[in-house]
């Protein structure tokens, strides 16, 4: 064998390398410029414009993305399992399982996406966070409950979960969507007043409120008889028999209901209303929200319609004494369906997954400040009573 020399090899050794060199180059210019694009459709020739038969498609594979992580920072109404959005993905929209997971531990905080806050609820906010990670708002509370807890957390958080129909996310109390048209409920004919010997009823626990409630349930008391339960009301049904206290006492033996709120905050539309729509009794509203907006037509009595309580006492005494015109405030529940507590996990998780590169910053303070966000009772109340 006739050993090389090293000016012979030196020829072969730079073509290896050149040839090395190019491939590489080719990779990185295209493989990771087309490769990086979900279903990318690579031109490899001309096309038939430019005299070429045929023309040739590579479609490179979809890149997955790994599931969002979403990590419950605190509790909610002092708990951490009260927020269950699992289950409510599972069973309002689970064709987003795959798509977003959700974590208690705080191990996994470095590797969350999205981060939920209850503000309200007593948490120590983290020191540091990383750059892809999204810190969100929570509250369901009214803004003249809850702005004081707010004045350290004014460039905090991404995105805003309330109640409010301005709000990223909705999380609202309850909600009312029409039935679909080839399953609507034949109208039955039922008489909603059979049975009930009382007029009013009122639940209630906070007895001094921003709304002034109290004051026009007062007035209203002069002129209509009203069974009230808590605050110094002659009636009582124990709150750890709530089921007792809604479907059978309340909705076998009363045809209306007080669903007065304690705030005057715009869209403020709390279970006050919803839990009273599951039942065969009409809420009488008190609130600053447009109702007409939200609920079925003919599904409740607002206060503002009247021009003092004694207008609305008369009203309700005529109702109660006409079954038939009593009965039209239930024809909603053949074209409607209202529930309780409508989970917000789907809305999360599709708004985090089309908003993933989004990074703006809300200023929490401003978006709720109670001032704008909520009217004092002397205005809401002109002349119907004096507060």
């Amino acid at each position: 064998m006739i050993a090389q020399s090293p000016s012979t090899r030196l020829p072969g050794l730079l073509y290896g390398t050149l040839i090395l060199l190019l491939a590489t180059a080719f990779y990185v210019i295209f493989g990771t410029t087309f490769i990086k694009r979900p279903h990318n459709t690579l031109s490899m020739f001309p096309s038939k414009a430019y005299g070429y038969a045929d023309r040739l498609n590579v479609v490179f594979p979809e890149r997955k993305e790994r599931p969002i992580k979403v990590l419950y920072w605190t509790t909610l109404w002092g708990n951490r399992k009260d927020w269950k959005f699992e289950t409510s993905i599972a069973r309002e929209c689970p064709v987003l399982n795959s798509v977003c997971k959700f974590t208690t531990d705080h191990r996994q905080y470095n590797d969350s996406d999205v981060v939920l806050f209850h503000i309200g609820s007593s948490y120590e906010i983290p020191k540091y966070r990383p750059s892809f990670q999204k810190w969100v708002f929570v509250i369901i509370e009214s803004p003249f409950n809850t702005h004081r807890y707010l004045s350290q957390e004014r460039w905090l958080y991404n995105i805003t979960m309330t109640y409010t129909r301005v709000s990223d996310v909705s999380f609202v109390y309850g909600e009312c969507r029409r039935r679909d048209p080839n399953a609507t409920k034949k109208p039955v004919k039922y008489n909603y007043a059979q049975g009930k010997k009382h007029l009013v009823a009122w639940f209630v626990s906070n007895c001094n409120t921003q709304s002034k409630r109290e004051v026009y349930a007062r007035e209203l008391a002069k002129h209509i008889d009203i069974h009230k339960f808590g605050c110094g009301g002659k009636h009582s049904c124990p709150r750890t028999k709530e089921a007792y206290c809604d479907t059978v006492l309340l909705n076998q033996t009363y045809k209306f209901y007080l669903s007065f709120e304690n705030s005057l905050c715009t869209d403020y539309i709390t279970e006050k209303v919803y839990r009273i729509l599951d039942l065969n009794v009409v809420p009488i509203v008190l609130g600053y929200s447009h109702y007409s907006d939200l609920l079925p037509p003919y599904s409740f009595i607002d206060v503002r319609d009247f021009d003092s309580p004694k207008s609305l006492a008369v009203y309700l005494e005529m109702l109660s004494n006409n079954d038939t015109e009593y009965n039209k405030y239930f024809a909603w529940k053949e074209t409607h369906k209202c529930r309780r507590m409508p989970g917000p996990a789907c809305n999360l998780c599709r708004y985090v997954q089309r908003q993933r590169q989004r990074t703006q910053v809300a200023d929490v303070v401003e978006f709720w400040d109670h001032n704008t966000n909520c009217i004092d009772a002397k205005q809401f109340y002109h002349d119907m009573i004096a507060v």
